[in-house]
This record gives C-alpha cells, structure tokens and sequence, in this order.
C-alpha cells in the first residue's frame, strides 16, 4: 500500500522547501496558480526520487580499516588521504639513509661530490679491468669547497647503490678541466638498442654554454668528446635525458630568462641532432623562487621531476627539492617540497640539490647531492616503500581537491555519513 503526504502552501510566489525523507521516497508535486479574474491554471506533474548526497559523485573508494571479529563500535581510526598515486606518497615518505653522507670516492682525493645520476642494471652491466660488471653506475662531478674547477665528470659503480668505488680500469675523471671555464651536470642515458652508456655534461666558458658528451661500451673506455648543443651562458644548464619509444627528451634550464625557465627538446637520431626547445609551464612555483636543476623520470604512464629551486634571480642560493608531476612532459604541477634540509649541524644541512631517482623491487629511491653550512658538499641516499592502498593509508589518485576540502566518509553502505576531522594536511599531499 502507497502511503503519501499532501502539503500545500498558500499565497507565495517564491518558496524554498526543505524535505527530510529517507532514500528511495518519490516525492511528487504540481504548481496551482491563478490570476486576478480568479482563473486557476495548473502544471503538470513533477516528481523526485530521494537518493544519498554522495550518490551523484564521480570516485569513491571502499577501504577496509580494521578487518577483525568483534571490532566493537564507536572507536577511533587515523586515515592518511594521498592526494596523488602510492609512487607520489612514497615521494612524501623518503627517509634519509641512517649512514648519510654516502662515500663518493673523488679523483682529488676530497671525497666532496655534487650532481648524482644513477642508472640501474638489474643483471649488471659493464666489463672493468676484473671482467665484473656492476648494477648501479653514477656520474657526478667532485666540488671540493664549491670549487668549479674540479667539477669534471666521474663515474662511479656500486652493487647495492650504497657502497661506492671507482670501477677498476677507469681513472676518472673522464673529461679534463676545459682550457677555459669548467664542467658541471653529467647525466647517464644507456642506449638498450646498441648496449652503449653515454655521458652527457655541460661545459661552461665566459660567454658560452655546451652540452658534450662521450660515449662507452664497457664503462672503462670513453670516446673521444662530442659537442652537441650550444648557447649562451645560463643556457642549456642541468639536462636531463629520458629515452621513450625511441626518442630522447632533453630538459634544460635556461637562466636568462625571467623567471628561470626549463626547456624541453627531443631527438629522433639517437642524440645528434635536437629540436628547437618548448619552454614548460609549472604551476604552485615556490613564492620568491626559480627553477634550477631537473631530473626526469618516467613511472606507470607518468612524468615525475626532482626540481630543485633557488631564490629568484640568484644563482643557485638556497636550493630545495621539489617534485612535479606532468601527462605530457611539458605542463608541470609542482606537487610538494621532497628531503627537507637536515638539523644544524646535518651533513645536509644548508641546502638540497640536484637528485637522481629510481624505483627497485617497490622501492623508490633518491640519491640526492646537498651542502652543508661551510661549503661541504656530498651526495646522501633516502628510499621510501611504493604500496598500495593499506593500513592507514589510502591513496585518490589526484580525485579530490589539492586541499582535501571533498572528501567525505561513510559507513560499509555507502551512505551514511561519518564524523571526521583533519588533523593534518598538506596540500598536494595528505
């Protein structure tokens, strides 16, 4: 049996009604009106069927919190809300390696290095002067007290990215001190196709920036020098190389502009011959601070930038490591602040600089090069582990607002609504 209620309201030309009913009810109405002749005309029926608040929502993700007999009720639990993706929130939860700084040995016996990149090979690579090859190789430059004229590319292996040497055979570092100027920023890109590693790094004179690079086969030997892209000082600064469907991608920063800008270029023939550059756009860049140093990466589908940004204007002061996201290599959103610098007296406890990332077995981790107060510079190691939804943590795959302000919480069906408060936000973040 169909049981309705009728109300009727007299004498209103504009009403809001507020009708509590439960989930499911078909409320039904007409509108009556006469005129002034007293002629009663009337609409057409309209109808509503009552459903849940959240019931019109685009994402919604069920959670188990506490999965256990006799859980009891009215108790507490901590959620911790990601904003991004489970590789985002591990990007939120690098823990500094406990031994940090790591050693790097350096050519001029300083042990003090700058500007890590990091390549890994899980079944090894290379063939050194005892015919071992190696998982992990690194090019840094030494910068001794932040001197430049030591800043030439050097390569390092490690088997478990923490202990470093200098892989017997090689005497680093692999390209001199220019007659005029100085190296900075090498970057490693392997070519999988021809089993080449190839370094590049950029060469600085009064006047001009380039990009050079060499070439091997072993990791021992190094080709003979490469020039590959020119331009004015401030220009062509950091590049960071990623290979996709068999065309490299080259990020640079160019400090002559204002802001700073970072330049993307690309190469269909293996790295000889580059694009003009597409200038890329960053959202949420830091108040008072300029892009300065990138490295990119790519995870499941997704373009991930260790930023580091400095004080606008300046050349490199006050550093910070940022990450950004982007779909499309170009448009970036700058997410959060990533290895906040350490405690007075910290080993990196000034500033944090250029950053080289991977992800091993659910691991992600980032090698990381920071200064500490008195112009000592070494590079350190934070790793984080890449889960899924668990415990307290659930992740929304950027389907909320940046600040969390949409997020709601029900019981097990869906509807009904549960108390909440946030105890602790950061925005992009959790």
């Amino acid at each position: 049996r169909r049981r309705e209620r009728q109300m009727c309201i007299r004498d209103r030309s504009n009403v809001t009604n507020v009708i509590n009913s439960t989930i499911g009810c078909t409320i039904r109405w007409k509108i009556y009106a006469n005129d002034t002749s007293n002629n009663w005309n009337v609409s057409d029926t309209y109808s509503y069927t009552t459903t849940g608040w959240l019931s019109g929502w685009s994402y919604r993700k069920k959670h188990i919190i506490i999965n256990a007999s006799g859980a009891g009720t009215n108790y507490q639990v901590r959620i911790k809300a990601y904003y991004g993706n489970s590789i985002e929130g591990a990007y939120l939860n690098l823990e500094k390696y406990s031994d940090n700084p790591l050693l790097t040995p350096t050519y001029d016996g300083s042990n003090q290095s700058i500007h890590p990149d990091v390549l890994y090979f899980e079944n090894g690579w290379g063939n050194d002067a005892n015919g071992q090859s190696w998982k992990y190789w690194m090019a840094m430059t030494p910068y001794p007290n932040a001197d430049s004229s030591y800043e030439n590319p050097s390569i390092l292996v490690s088997n478990d990215g923490i202990t470093w040497q200098e892989p017997p055979g090689l005497t680093n570092p692999i390209d001199p001190t220019p007659s005029s100027g100085h190296n900075a920023d090498p970057e490693l890109y392997y070519d999988s196709v021809n089993d080449i590693l190839w370094c590049y790094y950029v060469e600085v004179s009064d006047s001009t920036t380039y990009i050079k690079r060499r070439n091997s086969t072993d990791g021992i030997s190094w080709s003979s020098e490469e020039q590959v892209l020119s331009g004015p000082k401030g220009t062509l600064v950091s590049p960071a190389i990623l290979e996709e469907d068999g065309t490299l991608y080259m990020w640079t920063r160019d400090k002559t502009t204002t802001p700073y800008t970072i330049k993307l270029r690309n190469s269909t023939d293996g790295g000889n011959t580059w694009s003009s550059p597409i200038t890329c756009s960053f959202t949420n860049l830091p108040s008072g601070k300029d892009v300065w140093h990138v490295n990119v990466e790519k995870y499941n589908g997704k373009y991930y930038m260790e930023l580091t940004v400095c004080d606008s204007g300046t050349t490199g002061a006050n550093t910070r490591l940022y990450l950004a996201v982007s779909d499309d290599k170009i448009n970036w959103d700058i997410m959060y602040e990533i290895i906040p610098v350490g405690q007075s007296g910290d080993w990196d406890d000034s500033m944090i600089y250029r950053a080289s990332s991977l992800i091993i077995n659910n691991t992600l981790k980032v090698w990381y090069s920071a200064r500490q107060t008195g112009e000592i510079w070494h590079i350190g190691l934070a790793t984080a582990n890449i889960t899924g939804d668990s415990g307290e943590n659930v992740y929304l795959d950027e389907h909320c607002k940046t600040d969390f302000g949409d997020i709601r919480f029900t019981d097990d069906d869906g509807v009904t609504l549960l108390d909440y408060w946030m105890e602790e936000k950061v925005d992009f973040g959790y």
